[in-house]
């Protein structure tokens, strides 16, 4: 097998930091006559070691590897994690994994990456092992937005907090949640408008900050404007967490299809009205600001 350049993170969100990285491995590899390999892992380290809810990820597994494989031209090997793996220190890591794999020519690291496991503390004679096997260690630079190196973590903070823009801005397209129409209880379209349930209980990525954001739906191909109310719907005494969007100039059944959201932009917070007409005319305010978002 011809030597490789390798790169290897969980690359949660293929945001455009890992997308710089990305070309970096592509152009380096053209530099070198290497062949570019990307290794990440099936599963977060963080949700193997500490549980499903350790960390809520930008990205199913099947939305990554498909970012990754559209964002270059280079192999994607999908190392299965488990806790005998997250065992291995830095330089074990790199002998029984990586260079298991293919022969090194070239490594190249992330601005803030590391592996293997820190009880260890070796990750420091890496670059003693890499010089003794001629293996070239190459380290990228960060992408900023604002002054603040883009990552997953920055990403996750801006959602958490509602700021849909710059989660958008740092992830480099729109962050999106899919679902399965579910039956609700037909409250919106007694007040005119009708709504898409979505249950959140079954969503596994990180969802945003409860909040009435504008965004667009896609359904078999096509793509429609609404408003989307995530969290409680305290007006109607609704509890339970949901994510109800009401399309725009949209009329069809929607009962068991599954939707893709997207979400644009942030409108307001969930808050209690005094009636349903006085809820019912705030829901028509935000769709006339949702129009203007696009």
């Amino acid at each position: 097998m011809n030597p490789v350049i390798a790169t290897i993170g969980m690359f949660d969100g293929v945001h455009t930091g890992h997308r710089h990285l990305l070309r970096t491995l592509q152009s380096q590899a053209d530099a070198l006559s290497l062949h570019p390999v990307v290794f990440t892992f099936d599963r977060h380290p963080q949700q193997v070691l500490h549980g499903a809810d350790a960390v809520r990820l930008l990205t199913t597994g099947e939305e990554r590897l498909s970012r990754l494989r559209e964002a270059g031209t280079y192999d994607v090997v999908v190392l299965p994690f488990d806790t005998d793996m997250a065992d291995l220190s830095a330089c074990r890591f790199y002998e029984t994994v990586l260079r298991a794999h293919a022969p090194l020519g070239a490594l190249l690291m992330g601005y803030d990456n590391v592996f293997g496991n820190k009880r260890h503390d070796d990750f420091g004679r890496l670059r003693e092992l890499l010089q003794r096997d001629g293996v070239l260690l190459i380290s990228d630079t960060p992408v900023y937005l604002d002054g603040v190196a883009v990552s997953s973590t920055q990403i996750r903070r801006a959602l958490q907090s509602g700021d849909i823009g710059r989660a958008n801005a740092m992830l480099g397209y729109r962050y999106t949640l899919s679902g399965t129409v579910v039956a609700g209880r037909r409250i919106g379209r007694t007040l005119g408008f009708p709504t898409a349930n979505l249950d959140c209980d079954r969503m596994s990525k990180l969802l945003p900050a409860d909040g009435v954001y504008a965004v667009i739906v896609s359904i078999d191909g096509a793509e429609w404007r609404g408003v989307a109310n995530l969290g409680a719907q305290p007006t109607v005494g609704g509890l339970k967490r949901s994510l109800e969007i009401h399309l725009i100039d949209f009329h069809a059944q929607l009962y068991g299809m599954t939707l893709t959201v997207s979400f644009m932009s942030r409108l307001r917070d969930i808050r209690a009205f005094d009636s349903r007409d006085a809820l019912a005319a705030q829901i028509q305010s935000d769709i006339d600001q949702c129009k203007r978002c696009f």
